[in-house]
């Protein structure tokens, strides 16, 4: 194939094209308007554009299709050749499911009302999707007959796909399908329950085990044959033993998934499409029953769609960073550009705001959907008669021109963290779920950010945690801890292969009493090999199937540190934190009775102190930090944003034998904030600023291939800065620039947010220490000062005292401040 996704692009015979695209329903639009609108999308600035091909628009009858013969608009064959003559790249989704806010989401009706195609609900009856504008019952995907009515559209139209495939045409990508998800009923017991679905599922579990003895002995049961074995239609465990049947129940639900999209690539593959990936969509989630990392085994690509708005920050860069840190090419294949006409609206400022997000974590490449209008649609730049909507035009010209001639795709991300995403934790909170909620229709938005621990079961299945629970609390923890802190980091799955985790200093994974075989030896691997594993709160001694395996434990010996975090929370009186432990001499490395969890509490002049213990051990080249607690629920959080009284610090100089005892002081961050400082301290990490104010997030990004993972041999090259206010209010804030940043002598504006930051656009915000630089009150932003805030002086008026002592000397000897208003991102040229 002529044609590969890589880390930064596409390739078309080794040659990188920027993955940026828009797309445009030929269907839809007045034919003689397509050369007028195909004009103006590239007037913004793209050079690829994306279509469906719906199956129920272009069927007349079964096996007679009109492409033009009927509806000039239908020509699909015109349309792709007039994309061409423009000099558009193309991409194609062909369905069989397209969605568009079509009734019957592209289908015919004829294979909707068919019963012998139809998924079945858990109690038999057809399942059905409430939608807009009409709902309708949804095909099974693991029907032979379903599959028999899609040969029929393939039939007709990957003939005419196949003509204009790369290189003899324009098209470069095909996808499979469109959001293969269960048609959004994404609770474990809501489908599929057809006779279909369930032989699959046997099929599956015969596959797993390959015999129905093994089945027995891991199950603990005594059927004769696969045939026997019921599929779950509700949670009903109490007890560990019966675990495994539920966690394989989830994991067939993502074997289901990527049937459907292997068994549609392959039905194009065999019908000449051989020359172009195929890649898929995800619907704005990632957990369980999706696996990113086994679908690109069975595609060429996978990324999530996005329809946030700005307020969505968190979940958006959670997102973006979980696809960036498991796709071979992190890219949004649909981002919104506008909205179905039944949800609330997207503005422009969330267009300009979720495209910087987006950007800061880790997208490469995207499609904007829709940036032609249609009917059902609000909010695209390109009306569907060839008007111009401002401000959206001028937009979309303004990022495209900033990503092409910045050559943004070029550039890698500093990252020095993963944080892993425990695939059989998942599979037990996505199997424990006790409730189904609406994922979209008109009253999705209400449970749409509603926390997922709220849902699960809290039986504790004798463990000694509700797993469910947990495992969601530790990852939020160290996300609001690794965020709030500033330190770079990506969201990984326990099912990326070890390779993949090596990229990282530090991985961060939670762990419970059990975990799977593999997952254990992939960590190990890991740290023999020099990584630092960060895990807790358990050390776990069972597999997936809830036998004795102590993989990790069994590793560990007796040579460790037991170290004490002594956490102040927040009080109306500001103190220093004391040194909680004495450090051991350096080289030397103490042993001790088994790791035990310390909680101590001092009420003393409105502090409140506790001390928790964690214990660092040294396995091969590298370490495993045991944390025996959930920094969220164990540790009381400290006063949120915009409080008066100081946060809460933390004091830990026993991590490194070379440490002050003031140098693990941090206030503002939290809780989780306060103890990722320390672990980071003792796995050597710095975060990339050292900011007065935790809601300002930063991330570094660094011209040049293989940078993305641990951000090494990264001296002398171009280096961009993100900045971003993803709150309500104005923030002012300082900060010195980390080791990664290198000497930075100034910050010059790259490309601009949204709203108006204090200063104009274009202009930086001067330092109030200094003039406007040489005059100029467009130069770039210097350095406040020239003290060293590691000395612990920072006597510039700017309000710096001892939680700057935690710097070590790799920090810059100035401190920049800026503005930033709300729902802000600035992109800075470092210097």
């Amino acid at each position: 194939m002529d044609i590969r996704f890589g880390k930064y692009g596409i390739y078309l015979q080794d040659k990188r094209i920027p993955f940026y695209s828009g797309t445009m329903h030929y269907w839809r639009i007045e034919r003689a308007l397509w050369p007028e609108i195909l004009d103006k999308v590239k007037a913004m600035g793209f050079k690829m554009i994306e279509t469906y091909i719906p199956w129920g628009v272009h069927e007349i009858e079964r096996g007679r299709f009109d492409f033009g013969e009927t509806n000039p608009s239908k020509d699909i064959d015109a349309f792709l050749s007039l994309c061409e003559e423009k000099g558009f790249h193309i991409l194609v989704r062909p369905g069989p499911h397209i969605n568009a806010e079509l009734t019957y989401f592209g289908y015919p009706e004829r294979v909707i009302e068919d019963p012998r195609f139809q998924a079945r609900t858990a109690s038999g009856t057809p399942a059905i999707l409430t939608v807009p504008p009409k709902p309708f019952p949804i095909p099974s995907y693991a029907c032979d007959g379903f599959y028999e009515e899609v040969a029929v559209w393939f039939d007709a139209i990957c003939p005419i796909i196949a003509k204009h495939q790369y290189p003899q045409g324009g098209i470069i990508a095909i996808q499979s399908d469109n959001e293969n998800s269960y048609f959004f009923k994404l609770t474990p017991y809501d489908v599929d329950y057809s006779d279909a679905s369930v032989a699959l599922y046997r099929r599956f579990l015969a596959g797993k085990y390959e015999s129905i003895a093994r089945l027995n002995s891991e199950y603990r049961t005594r059927y004769s044959s696969f045939d026997e074995i019921e599929p779950p239609r509700d949670f009903t465990a109490e007890t560990m033993e019966e675990i495994p049947y539920f966690l394989d129940w989830a994991e067939y639900k993502e074997f289901y998934l990527n049937y459907g999209l292997k068994r549609i690539a392959d039905m194009y593959r065999q019908r000449g499409i051989t020359g172009i990936p195929v890649y898929h969509n995800l619907p704005a989630a990632y957990n369980v029953p999706f696996n990113q990392v086994r679908t690109e085994e069975v595609l060429d690509l996978q990324g999530v769609d996005l329809y946030p708005h700005k307020e969505s920050y968190s979940s958006t860069k959670k997102a973006c960073q979980y696809i960036a840190g498991t796709s071979k090419f992190p890219m949004i294949p649909e981002f919104g550009a506008g909205i179905w006409a039944w949800d609330k609206p997207i503005m422009p400022e969330d267009q300009f705001f979720n495209a910087l997000t987006a950007l800061m974590h880790g997208v490469k490449g995207f499609n904007y959907y829709m940036i032609v209008e249609r009917e059902r649609w609000l909010g695209s730049p390109v009306t569907r008669d060839g008007r111009v909507r401002e401000p959206y035009f001028e937009f979309y010209r303004s990022l495209l021109g900033f990503l092409n001639d910045s050559d943004f795709a070029s550039y890698g991300a500093h990252i020095d963290v993963l944080l892993l995403l425990e695939r059989d934790y998942d599979r037990l909170d996505f199997a424990s779920r006790l409730l189904s909620l609406p994922f979209m229709g008109p009253f999705a938005g209400i449970f749409a950010d509603l926390p997922g621990n709220l849902l699960v079961s809290e039986r504790k299945l004798g463990f000694e945690d509700a797993i469910a629970v947990e495992k969601e609390a530790w990852q939020d923890a160290f996300f609001e801890g690794l965020t709030r802190s500033h330190y770079a980091f990506r969201i990984g799955d326990s099912e990326s292969p070890v390779e993949v985790l090596q990229q990282y200093r530090v991985v961060v994974c939670p762990a419970f009493e059990f975990m799977s075989e593999g997952v254990q030896a992939k960590l190990l691997s890991y740290v023999e090999g020099g990584g630092t594993l960060v895990m807790g709160p358990r050390m776990p001694r069972l597999n997936e199937f809830m036998q004795p395996c102590s993989r990790l434990a069994g590793a560990l010996g007796s040579e460790f540190v037991d170290i004490d975090i002594v956490l102040h929370t927040a009080v109306p009186v500001p103190v220093a934190a004391s040194m909680s432990a004495q450090a051991p001499a350096p080289g030397t490395v103490p042993s001790g009775a088994t790791a035990k969890a310390q909680a101590s509490a001092d009420i003393s002049a409105g502090i409140q102190t506790q001390t928790r213990q964690v214990r660092v051990y040294r396995i091969g080249k590298g370490t495993l930090i045991h944390i025996p607690f959930v920094p969220a629920k164990s540790i009381p959080a400290g006063p949120g944003p915009g409080s008066e009284a100081p946060a809460l610090g933390v004091s830990a100089a026993a991590l490194d034998p070379d440490a002050g005892p003031d140098e693990c002081t941090r206030t503002g961050t939290g809780a989780a904030g306060a103890i990722v400082d320390a672990i980071m301290k003792a796995a050597r990490v710095d975060p990339l600023v050292d900011c007065d104010n935790p809601d300002i997030d930063f991330a570094l990004h660094i011209k040049g291939d293989g940078v993305d993972g641990g951000g090494r041999g990264i001296d002398g090259r171009r280096k961009l800065l993100f900045t971003a206010n993803p709150t309500a209010r104005l923030r002012a804030f300082s900060f010195t620039p980390g080791p990664a940043l290198g000497t930075a002598r100034e910050l010059r504006p790259l490309w601009p947010g949204v709203g108006r930051p204090v200063m104009p656009v274009n202009a930086p915000v001067v330092p109030e220490s200094r003039g406007p630089a040489s005059g100029d009150p467009t130069g770039p932003v210097g350095p406040i000062g020239g003290t060293n805030p590691s000395a612990g002086t920072g006597s510039t008026g700017t309000g710096f005292g001892t939680e700057n002592a935690r710097l070590g000397s790799g920090f810059g000897s100035g401190r920049f401040r800026l503005e930033l208003a709300p729902y802000t991102i600035q992109i800075w040229e470092v210097r």
